[in-house]
């Protein structure tokens, strides 16, 4: 989950894809292993809204991760 927004960064030039695509794997991976160890549904539960909340986040501070570091707002 979230490996398909890595062509995004190469093709629009955005680090805020490359970060969203990262984010997403390593919550993805991270839930995977209790899930699939331990056959939890809660794990896998929380591990999908975990999910669910990285695009939200990315979508409110996005914007200013695509600055250049001398106008972003401090």
């Amino acid at each position: 989950m979230g490996a398909h927004f890595l062509p995004f960064a190469r093709a629009f030039h955005l680090p805020v894809f490359l970060w969203l695509s990262l984010s997403l794997v390593v919550v993805s991976v991270v839930g995977a292993v209790p899930a699939l160890a331990l056959d939890s549904e809660t794990a896998a539960g929380w591990t999908a809204v975990a999910a669910g909340f990285i695009p939200l986040r990315f979508s409110a501070v996005g914007p200013h991760l695509n600055q250049p570091a001398q106008t972003r707002p401090v």
